[in-house]
């Protein structure tokens, strides 16, 4: 019997970090590196690098949201609409500011114990592994670049060779709609039915369970607190150990992670 590959979608929650910026702008405000993302805000922000940061601060504590977008389509979104601009020059910025975090270890990815030892033990069994965040596909692949290797030292490993295909909310949609799911499925040339979601958000849960895909809810320490239901209408689990998965020769989910 050939092995069905199957992925396995994990949800993912990014911190709007910009921890980097105050040592970038210290040494690099004048830099020609700096300049198109100092040169994508409006004037008026970029005459100091304490200006600068205040404004980029203040789009922070407002929360704009984060998409790593292209130069291109950020220059004809800023040519035909001024409503987009300073949310397109904070996404840019963003995205270097990760970029630059990340390549200088001011910060890793933290993870749970769990998750990279399962991620490879599903990889390995032949399942394909996907990822499904509002965060943008670049900045995903920054996070499961320089996943923190312990919680002792600064080192770091590379995962995303066990990524086969990453998703955002540009190129699959919402995380709480319907659709979004069923497009995930067709990119991964799979039926709803054969790809199992993780996520910590029930709204997503139920937008997956909508779509007849398998979901459970993966609910850490600290977490929000679940519906009062929760573990009536859901299969939840605190761990990725917890999840068992068809053996390799088998091409069924197990009926649990369809409890609603």
């Amino acid at each position: 019997m050939k092995k069905q590959r199957r992925r396995v979608s994990q949800a993912c929650q990014f911190p709007y970090a910009l921890k980097a910026l105050p040592d970038v702008l210290a040494q690099k405000w004048d830099h020609p590196e700096f300049e198109p993302y100092r040169n994508a805000f409006p004037p008026e922000y970029r005459t100091s690098p304490e200006q600068f940061k205040a404004h980029v601060e203040d789009l922070t504590a407002r929360d704009v949201k984060i998409a790593c977008w292209s130069c291109k389509l950020a220059n004809n979104i800023r040519r035909n609409s001024d409503l987009f601009s300073c949310r397109i020059s904070s996404d840019l910025l963003t995205g270097y500011l990760w970029q630059s975090g990340y390549e200088s270890h001011a910060y890793v990815t933290p993870l749970y114990s769990d998750v990279a030892p399962h991620l490879e033990l599903w990889r390995s069994t032949g399942f394909d592994l996907a990822t499904y965040s509002s965060g943008s596909v670049f900045a995903q692949k920054l996070l499961f670049q320089y996943v923190q290797k312990s919680r002792d030292t600064s080192e770091t490993i590379d995962l995303r060779p066990l990524i086969s295909a990453w998703f955002d909310t540009t190129n699959a949609g919402p995380k709480t709609e319907m659709g979004s799911y069923r497009v995930i499925a067709t990119a991964l040339g799979l039926r709803c039915e054969e790809t199992l979601f993780l996520s910590d958000n029930v709204k997503e849960i139920d937008a997956a369970h909508e779509a007849n895909m398998p979901a459970i809810v993966v609910h850490r320490e600290g977490n929000a607190p679940l519906p009062a239901n929760a573990h009536d209408r859901y299969t939840v689990v605190a761990s990725l150990a917890e999840i068992e998965i068809g053996g390799s020769k088998s091409a069924k989910i197990d009926d649990r992670f369809w409890k609603r």
